[in-house]
C-alpha cells in the first residue's frame, strides 16, 4: 500500500499521536479490521517520513534520528475471539517497566519531567523546511555534545 510523501497528508495521524503523547493513551475506533490496519500502516509511514526528512536535512544517511512519536506503540484490538467490531487502534506511550536501583539498592524514580530545551518538531501543517532544518540541527547538536562531551 502506497503512503503519501507529504507531512501535510497525515493530519489525522499527527492529531492522534499528539493526543496520545499528552494523555499517554488513545483508542481510535474503526468500522472494519482493514480500516484499522490501513490507519496503523499510515501511522508507521508518517513516523518513517519524519525520519527520512531529518536524514535529508542532516545530509548523513547514517545519522541517528528519532521522532517525538517513537515512544508510541500501536496495537489493533477487537471484541471477542472472532474479530468482531469495534476494531480499535490503541496508541499507547511506552512506559519504563523496570525498577531502577542505585549502588546501595535504593529505588530510583526516573525523572519524567519534559526537557524544556528539547527540540520540538514542527507540526505536519507546516512544510517549512527551515523549521525542520532548525529542529534537526538542534537535535544533532545535542547528540554531538552528549557523545563528545
Amino acid at each position: 500500500m502506497a503512503t503519501p510523501k507529504s507531512l501535510g497528508s497525515y493530519g489525522d495521524v499527527y492529531t492522534a499521536f499528539s493526543t496520545a503523547i499528552r494523555r499517554n493513551f488513545v483508542s481510535l475506533q474503526f468500522p472494519t479490521h482493514s480500516a484499522a490496519v490501513r490507519f496503523r500502516h499510515r501511522a508507521y509511514g508518517y513516523r518513517n517520513l519524519l525520519r527520512q526528512k531529518q536524514l535529508r536535512i542532516l545530509g548523513d544517511p547514517h545519522a541517528i534520528v528519532a521522532t517525538d512519536f517513537d515512544e508510541l506503540v500501536l496495537r489493533i484490538t477487537w471484541k471477542g475471539e472472532e474479530k468482531a467490531p469495534p476494531f480499535c487502534v490503541e496508541i499507547e506511550k511506552v512506559k519504563l517497566r523496570v525498577e531502577m536501583k542505585d549502588a546501595e539498592g535504593n529505588v530510583i524514580v526516573p525523572d519524567t519531567t519534559p526537557d524544556p530545551n528539547a527540540a520540538q518538531l514542527p507540526s505536519p501543517e507546516s512544510e517549512n523546511l527551515s523549521e525542520l532544518e532548525e529542529a534537526a540541527n538542534t537535535v544533532a547538536a545535542r547528540l554531538k555534545s552528549s557523545f563528545l562531551g
